[in-house]
């Protein structure tokens, strides 16, 4: 060919020492690696799993004391358990669902099937919404035990039939969706009773009914709270349960879609994927997780590199105040609007619908899990490190983990998404009662600047294999997020953050009596990190990963309800850093009353009370 380099011509003598070098350094490395190989073998302890998805700039790490499977509400993959669908089964009298055989009452009671659910021993069902039935809560005093027949008749007498109280046990409909089973103990408070509203008027309608009863509202989107915000009070109170609002309607013309918070990422995911092959939206992994709360917090996940976070891509809502307004953006203003987009649920209002921007998605993306089963503590401490300095120029260095060319995939977005989740199929993804473990759980975040050193991650491995039921989460932040101020919603974390660190400890329920011992190490691990941490700052975390040990306030004290800024300003600016105070406006402007709260809701500027309890 013109213009080509002819390579010059070796002597044959010299070519074939060269070829003999070539095979000896071959040959060493291969003894190396079977060297390396072997000594993981031999030693035993540790398994990592990696994600991957090339187009949305994603990545996760997570390292597991070998042979154990992958607890829930983590990253899901094909080597963990895969996910049983929680046992609710079509009733054969009609379309109504059974969820637990009849609890007492005429035969042991019936569940679903006519219209009454079978007397005063179960529930019914229709449209997975339950109906009365009158048994004993488990928290009410005298006051409000006459007061639930009040509002009983108030929600009845506005048009809400879908209700029901809670007896005091493990099956029944407050359980159903609680993904944490350490609060179906007997030391957490039980509702008073449960509400499925089916419509946004049915949901004003019941906050304002307990608003006049002065109830404690809990709002359950999908029940995935780390600490039961969504299950649990300190108060006489009601849970108004979302599922029957869950409705998601795509407009390919705007790109834009409105959807009920009910509505899990799963069905969301799977909307939009049944609309369209070139739009998708950014949240978070777990598919049965609810966008209420979600999207309330900033809602993380494996586009947000790539797209931001699901509370960057919300373009409206309709909220529902304690009076039972509804409100849109404008409305609402825009100091409550973007409180709402990052700063917590149930704090400012309940969520009755978000409209989402849609973003466009390639056709087909690049994914791969990567799986490294029986490394030793310096191969996997040596790994982490790599994906920790990586993370930063993951498109280019990649190459440097080694990652197998048959590990990867080209899929639809949507697949990727349900190949991370465990799932055997795409329609899966909109299945609320799927449920991937019934292992009671425990977790705390780092959010870090930088990279830990060596020897930290050598000393986190060490104890992890001091306690098999413990795992490390490492999730890659910056990218999109990083681009986006930290002022423009209540999410901080922001520029020059590099990563989550989750540290999760699961164990049995039949271990339950033991749980001290797994928090102790939990704890022990944890204040171990933070000696390391040396980014001049004091530690931070993420609201959506709700951690009661950061402290948390009793509304009962008169003393600490007067104080409560100050008092929720410890866990407020780790989670939020100097958006707290703003916060504290917004909440004083939609909530003056303080109707929406828990142990660690934002908390009202105290002086500005309004009388909100005027009849229906």
């Amino acid at each position: 060919m013109t213009g080509a380099k002819r390579r010059p011509k070796r002597e044959k003598g010299k070519e074939t020492v060269t070829e003999a070098k070539k095979e000896k350094r071959s040959g060493d490395r291969s003894e190396e690696r079977k060297a390396k190989r072997e000594k993981s073998e031999a030693t035993f302890p540790l398994q990592i799993f990696h994600h991957f998805i090339h187009h949305f700039s994603c990545a996760t790490i997570l390292v597991v004391p070998y042979g154990k499977s992958i607890p829930a509400n983590t990253v899901s993959n094909a080597q963990s358990k895969r996910p049983q669908r929680y046992p609710i089964a079509p009733s054969k009298k009609s379309n109504f669902f059974s969820l637990t055989p009849g609890l007492g009452g005429r035969r042991g009671g019936y569940s679903g099937g006519d219209e009454l659910g079978g007397g005063y021993g179960g529930f019914g069902a229709g449209d997975l919404g339950a109906y009365r039935v009158i048994l004993s809560p488990t928290l009410a005093s005298n006051d409000h035990h006459i007061n639930i027949e009040s509002l009983y008749s108030c929600l009845a007498s506005n048009g809400v039939q879908n209700f029901t109280t809670t007896p005091n046990d493990n099956h029944c409909l407050f359980n159903h969706v609680i993904q944490n089973p350490i609060f179906t103990r007997p030391v957490f408070n039980k509702p008073a009773t449960i509400v499925l509203p089916q419509s946004k008027e049915q949901l004003a309608t019941t906050i304002s009914c307990c608003t006049h009863g002065s109830w404690t509202i809990r709002l359950r989107s999908g029940g995935h709270s780390y600490e039961g915000l969504s299950q649990t009070a300190q108060t006489p109170f009601v849970i108004i349960d979302l599922m029957n609002l869950n409705r998601v309607e795509i407009d390919l013309e705007s790109e834009t879609a409105w959807v009920e918070s009910g509505a899990t990422l799963g069905e969301i995911y799977y909307a939009i994927s049944q609309a369209s092959d070139e739009l998708g939206f950014s949240a978070g992994y777990c598919p049965t997780v609810g966008s209420g709360g979600h999207i309330s917090g900033g809602g993380f996940g494996m586009m947000s590199r790539k797209y931001g976070l699901a509370s960057d891509n919300v373009v409206d809502a309709l909220l529902i105040d304690s009076t039972g307004r509804i409100l849109d953006r404008g409305l609402m203003g825009e100091d409550v609007f973007w409180a709402i987009r990052g700063g917590g649920g149930g704090t400012f209002g309940a969520i009755y619908a978000w409209k989402l921007r849609l973003l466009k998605v390639p056709k087909r993306v690049t994914i791969f899990t990567f799986f490294k089963p029986n490394l030793d503590i310096s191969l996997a401490a040596e790994l982490v490190n790599k994906w920790q300095s990586a993370i930063l120029r993951i498109e280019q260095v990649y190459p440097e983990l080694e990652i197998p060319a048959n590990g990867y995939h080209e899929v639809s977005w949507i697949e990727s998404f349900t190949r991370l989740a465990g799932l055997d199929s795409v329609t899966q993804m909109k299945d609320r009662f799927l449920k991937y473990d019934d292992r009671g759980f425990k977790a705390k975040i780092d959010l870090l600047k930088s990279p830990f050193p060596l020897k930290v991650i050598t000393g986190v491995l060490e104890r992890l294999l001091k306690e098999p039921r413990g795992f490390l989460v490492f999730n890659g932040f910056n990218g999109m997020m990083g681009k986006i101020s930290r002022a423009a919603s209540p999410f901080p974390h922001r520029k020059g953050t590099l990563m989550m660190v989750e540290y999760i400890v699961a164990w049995n329920m039949d271990e339950d009596l033991e749980s001290h011992k797994f928090l102790s190490w939990l704890n022990e691990l944890y204040e171990y990190v933070g000696q390391f941490i040396v980014d001049g700052n004091p530690r931070v975390s993420y609201v959506n990963h709700v951690d009661f040990d950061l402290g948390e306030i009793d509304w009962r004290n008169e003393s600490s309800a007067s104080n409560a800024i100050e008092i929720s300003r410890k866990w407020g600016e780790k989670y939020f850093l100097s958006n707290y105070d703003r916060l504290v406006r917004a909440k004083t402007d939609i909530d003056p009353n303080n109707v929406f709260q828990h142990p660690q809701s934002i908390p009202p500027l105290p002086g500005l009370i309004k009388n909100n309890k005027d009849e229906l």
